[in-house]
C-alpha cells in the first residue's frame, strides 16, 4: 500500500545519501583534497551523533503528510522544533543540508495545512514526496501516472551534470581568481540543473510527471537581471512571492519595497545555512548579493528602462552583473580565495 511505498522510498533516499558520502570521499584532485582538509568540511562524517540529527529532523517532519487535517496544530508544532535539528550536529555540510531542509519541511507542511482538500486528493505518498521533493506536487500541471516512467533524456542530463560538478570542484581550486568566478558559475549552474533533471527523473520513475521544469535553462539568455531570477529557479521563487511579496502587496506596499524585501528574505534564506554552517563572517556575503541585485532590478525598471536596449547588450550587461557580484556568494561559499 501507500505506507509501504513511503517506507521503500525512505531507504532509497538513505542508499542515495550514501551513494553521495562516496562520491565525496572519492575527490582525487589534489588542490581540492587539500583544501577540504583545510576546511574540515568532512571530519566527523561517520559519526553516529551528527546522522542522529539527520534522523531527529525526518522524524520531526515528514509526520506531516498524516497529521495535517486532524491535528494541524502539532503539525505546526513539530516543524517549528524542526527548525532547531541543524544545531544538533557539529558537521558543517550536514548543519547546511538541514538547514534548508527545515525551512522546506516547515513551508510544506504550511502548505498541506492551507490547503486540505488538494492535500487529501494527492494521497499519503503523494504527500510525502511534496514534502521531501525539491519540485511542488500541488501544481495543477503536474501529471500523475500509475506506471513508471523512465525518461532516458533527463536520466542522461543528470549523468551529465554530476560529472561536470565532479570535474569541476576537481580543478576548482587550483585556477587563479577570475577564472575560479567563472568556475564557481558553471559549478552553482550545474548544480542547479542537476536538481531540476534528477528531481524530475526520480519523480517520473514514482509515478510524477513534472512537466514544468524547476530551472529554466533559458536563463542564461536574460535580458535583466529581473528576468534571470524569474527564470533561476521556478520553485523558490513562488514560495517567497507567497510569502513575503503577495502579502506586503495586498497592505499596499510599494511594488519596489515589497520586492526589495523579498530580495532580502531570499538572501537571509541562502544566508542562514551558511551562517549555521561556516559562521557569520562567510554569510555575511550573501546578503550582499542580493540586496545589490534588487538595487539593480529597481534601476531596471526607473531608470536604466532596460526593456529599450539591444538585445546583446541586455544580456551582456546580465552576465556581467551576475558574475561581479558572484563572488559574494563564492567567498560565502569558501570557493574563492
Amino acid at each position: 500500500g501507500e505506507g509501504g511505498g513511503v517506507v521503500v522510498l525512505s531507504v532509497c533516499v538513505c542508499l542515495y545519501l550514501c551513494v553521495c558520502l562516496c562520491v565525496c570521499d572519492s575527490v582525487h584532485g589534489r588542490a581540492t583534497t587539500e583544501r577540504l582538509r583545510g576546511m574540515k568540511l568532512l571530519d566527523g562524517i561517520y559519526d553516529f551523533p551528527d546522522w542522529g540529527a539527520f534522523a531527529a529532523a525526518y522524524a520531526l517532519l515528514t509526520p506531516g503528510c498524516i497529521l495535517y487535517k486532524r491535528y494541524p496544530l502539532l503539525n505546526r508544532i513539530l516543524a517549528t522544533v524542526g527548525l532547531l535539528t541543524p544545531f544538533l550536529t557539529d558537521l558543517p555540510p550536514l548543519r547546511a543540508y538541514l538547514c534548508f531542509a527545515s525551512i522546506w519541511f516547515f513551508v510544506r507542511n504550511t502548505e498541506l495545512i492551507n490547503n486540505p482538500k488538494k492535500a487529501t486528493e494527492m494521497g499519503l505518498f503523494y504527500r510525502f514526496l511534496h514534502l521531501i521533493f525539491y519540485a511542488d506536487l500541488m501544481q495543477p500541471s503536474n501529471r500523475y501516472v500509475r506506471k513508471p516512467v523512465f525518461d532516458a533524456w533527463l536520466h542522461g542530463r543528470t549523468a551529465f551534470h554530476i560529472a561536470a560538478i565532479y570535474l569541476t570542484i576537481t580543478y576548482h581550486f587550483s585556477l587563479t581568481f577570475y577564472l575560479q568566478v567563472l568556475s564557481g558559475w558553471f559549478l552553482l549552474c550545474n548544480i542547479l540543473l542537476f536538481l531540476d533533471s534528477s528531481v524530475r527523473s526520480s519523480l517520473a520513475l514514482l509515478g510524477v510527471l513534472v512537466v514544468e521544469p524547476l530551472v529554466d535553462e533559458e536563463v542564461y539568455w536574460s535580458r535583466s537581471i529581473k528576468e534571470f531570477w524569474q527564470r533561476e529557479n521556478k520553485v523558490v521563487q513562488p514560495i517567497l512571492q507567497g510569502w513575503i511579496f503577495d502579502p506586503l502587496r495586498k497592505r499596499n506596499v510599494d511594488y519596489t519595497v515589497a520586492m526589495m524585501a523579498t530580495f532580502l528574505g531570499s538572501g537571509i534564506y541562502h544566508a542562514y545555512p551558511c551562517y549555521a554552517a561556516l559562521g557569520f563572517r562567510e554569510a555575511s556575503g550573501i546578503p550582499t548579493f542580493f540586496a545589490i541585485h534588487a538595487s539593480l532590478m529597481f534601476l531596471e525598471t526607473r531608470i536604466f528602462h532596460i526593456r529599450r536596449w539591444n538585445v546583446i547588450f541586455a544580456r551582456l550587461y546580465t552576465w556581467g552583473a551576475v558574475l561581479v557580484t558572484l563572488p559574494f556568494i563564492l567567498r560565502g561559499l569558501k570557493l574563492v580565495d
